[in-house]
């Protein structure tokens, strides 16, 4: 909720009848501001009193929604303005862009590399959050079709006639609207009627909120500020700060690069866009590995601070391991999965990675906290089922936690092998390893 619970419990009627379910009105205007209960559990709560705590709920950079009702896109919704003060919320879309006047084949060649495009990193999947179709003049709607449904889209055009035709005859797409020609009423009826994402444009702050403010309430804005980039960044920035701390209401930006003709400008003004609180970002499309570096960048500034970045625990092959293969074992912390599988696989040498369940913790951290001890480790060695899978009996450890190795060894009555102190070392531990001592 947007207010304290003393606010909200200065506002109740203050009976303490217990009827909501807790011992006083206090108590109640407690769990209501933390989300624990809701306002229909008090029955005196007067209509004006249900208006303020609704409208103090809503986030003051208001969300914006499209794509698919299975698959949508959630931009907006942030209420922080630096990731600490508690996180950031809804991760920036990066919007790769194809234009129809490309080749059918080529056009379908690159929508399915941007459709089936991931990478897993440090235990994080990458992968853009639209793709951009820049109408001019072929058939929008047959082009449409060339994206999977489980992509959301944004719709670049000033052809008012193909955007209505694509909103009748495919509505469950819900794309983002970006169209410089649209009148009122016609983003009006995309939005209210078709529930489509729209775009407002205009020169600055002032101008955005006067249009939207003319046109009543609409779902599912994003603003773009018609104007260069510096001044795009500027307005963006102010907008944030002007929400947070004075709670006016305001909707994401969007940015358009995709027409600055250099991409690695484009995806260096990209990594500005996103520290700047930019909820969409359109790029050109030249190869993933341009694009990487910027969905790596988004995805850590978007990473909520107050949980590790932790992988799933269990057991992992790498290069194709058998049951004469080494196990290794280390927590669920995703740098340091990161760390150790990719040197695994580098060695080329097969091997079996066991995550052990730490909460996300690295390895000494881990170690310090008793959460990577010999109960944890026993455990996960049943849960991976790994005795089936392999013929020996024998872990690897860090050799920093050497001292666990008797403990280890005790609880479990596996071999324990002190591997290298650091992940950069095991690649070639790896390739010198005699796999009869195992």
């Amino acid at each position: 909720m947007g207010m304290t619970g003393l606010q909200i419990y200065k506002l109740l009627p203050r009976t303490n009848c217990k009827k909501c379910g807790y011992a006083t009105c206090l108590a109640f205007g407690m769990a209501l501001s933390s989300g624990k209960t809701t306002d229909d559990k008090c029955e005196y709560m007067s209509d004006s009193l249900r208006n303020t705590l609704k409208e103090a709920s809503l986030t003051p950079v208001r969300e914006c929604v499209f794509g698919n009702e299975k698959y949508q896109y959630k931009i907006g919704g942030e209420k922080v303005i630096f990731r600490h003060e508690e996180t950031f919320y809804n991760l920036p879309c990066i919007a790769p862009c194809l234009s129809d006047d490309l080749p059918e084949d080529e056009f379908k060649r690159r929508a399915e590399i941007v459709n089936n495009y991931k990478v897993i990193r440090a235990g994080v999947e990458l992968k853009t959050g639209a793709l951009a179709i820049e109408h001019k003049n072929g058939d929008l709607l047959k082009y449409v079709s060339f994206v999977d449904i489980e992509k959301p889209i944004i719709i670049i055009s000033d052809d008012l006639k193909a955007i209505y035709e694509l909103l009748e005859k495919q509505p469950e797409r819900r794309p983002l609207i970006i169209c410089k020609n649209a009148s009122d009423e016609d983003i009006k009826t995309w939005s209210l009627k078709y529930n489509a994402g729209v775009t407002i444009f205009g020169e600055s702050i002032e101008q955005l909120h006067e249009k939207i403010e003319k046109m009543g309430e609409l779902k599912n804005v994003v603003f773009c500020s018609d104007v260069d980039f510096k001044e795009q960044v500027l307005q963006s920035s102010i907008s944030r700060f002007s929400a947070i701390h004075f709670r006016q209401k305001t909707h994401p930006f969007i940015t358009l690069l995709n027409s600055v003709g250099n991409i690695e400008e484009e995806i260096m003004l990209a990594g500005f866009a996103v520290q700047r609180f930019f909820g969409c970002i359109i790029t050109s499309f030249e190869s993933f590995e341009k694009i990487l570096p910027l969905l790596t960048l988004a995805n850590g500034h978007y990473s909520d601070p107050r949980r590790p970045v932790q992988v799933e625990p269990g057991l992992y092959p790498i290069n194709n391991p058998d049951e004469n293969s080494p196990v290794f074992v280390t927590t669920n912390f995703s740098l340091t999965h990161f760390l150790v599988s990719s040197e695994i696989e580098a060695s080329r040498k097969p091997a079996w990675l066991l995550i052990v369940d730490t909460d996300g913790t690295s390895l000494l951290t881990a170690w310090a906290s008793d959460k990577f001890n010999a109960e944890a480790i026993h455990e996960a060695i049943k849960k991976s089922e790994i005795e089936s899978k392999v013929s020996h009996r024998s872990i690897v450890i860090c050799s920093y936690v050497y001292s666990m190795k008797e403990e280890i060894e005790d609880k479990t009555g596996w071999k324990v092998i002190l591997g290298t102190g650091e992940a950069s070392g095991i690649s070639t531990w790896l390739k010198k390893l005699n796999y009869s001592s195992l």
